[in-house]
């Protein structure tokens, strides 16, 4: 029998896969970026519920291999558990972060990428310097990544006091000049770098529920309380857009030796 903290973690992931539509579709501008092609190996790092893994490994299908990787052990039971036939021998999912990739992959991929992923990373310096080496000479890398807290997530965390501080405590955001700059120090070429676009919510109800799920946090309505939930409901009725301007999309390339 699952455990209450199981169930929990279960719901967050079935939330995340639920409100994280937006997600995904930003995330097919990595396929563009990448052009995947049948037998490409590909890294997908933070796989997540596989929505965008099931994208790529069509694309690779019959003889590519998609290596799918997330240190969150439930969205990766979700991810396994949606896969069609048709793809269990083309997807290899583990419950690992990139931080521990085993040597073995090392000059293994054509193909990387990170889809929100990378901004949760503490030590950024040591696996970039670890993607690099799991790219084949050539190899493309593509992600999208969040450099910045907008205002509405700020206040809505700090609502949470000291817990609140510990969470954006684990957000790592790095600028764009800096992503540049860890990049080409690992032997990487930028090919391009770019503002993303802003993530929409219908409403305040909508954009609560997805941070709680990415965020694995169901305590924040109550931070929030009753007045407060009413008064943002009312003053966001007409919807939410952020994140754009606090999101870049990267595409890079190992140099060949």
């Amino acid at each position: 029998m699952r455990s209450k903290i199981d169930e929990d973690k279960l719901m967050y992931a079935e939330a995340y896969k639920l409100y994280g539509q937006w997600q995904y579709e930003k995330g097919l501008h990595l396929i563009q970026l990448l052009n995947p092609k049948p037998g490409d190996s590909v890294l997908d790092i933070g796989c997540g519920t596989g929505d965008l893994t099931y994208q790529f490994a069509e694309k690779i299908y019959p003889d590519g291999e998609l290596i799918a990787i997330d240190k969150d052990a439930d969205r990766i039971a979700i991810a396994e558990a949606s896969c069609v036939k048709d793809f269990q021998k083309t997807i290899v999912w583990q419950n690992i972060g990139m931080e521990i990739l085993p040597e073995c992959y090392q000059n293994h991929f054509d193909l990387a990428y990170s889809n929100y992923v990378m901004h949760w990373i503490c030590d950024q310096k040591n696996v970039i310097k670890k993607l690099y080496d799991c790219l084949k000479p050539a190899g493309k890398f593509a992600m999208q990544v969040i450099v910045g807290t907008p205002s509405l997530v700020r206040e809505i965390v700090l609502l949470r006091g000291e817990e609140g501080e510990k969470l954006l405590d684990q957000l790592h955001y790095t600028t764009i000049e800096i992503w540049q700059e860890l990049f080409e120090q690992s032997g990487f070429q930028i090919d391009s770098i770019s503002e993303g676009e802003d993530y929409y919510f219908k409403n305040f109800e909508e954009f609560i529920a997805w941070w709680e799920a990415t965020t694995n946090e169901k305590k924040y309505r109550e931070s929030i309380g009753d007045e407060k939930m009413k008064q943002l409901s009312n003053q966001y009725k007409n919807g939410i857009s952020i994140y754009g301007k606090e999101t870049i999309r990267l595409l890079a390339s190992k140099l060949s030796n």
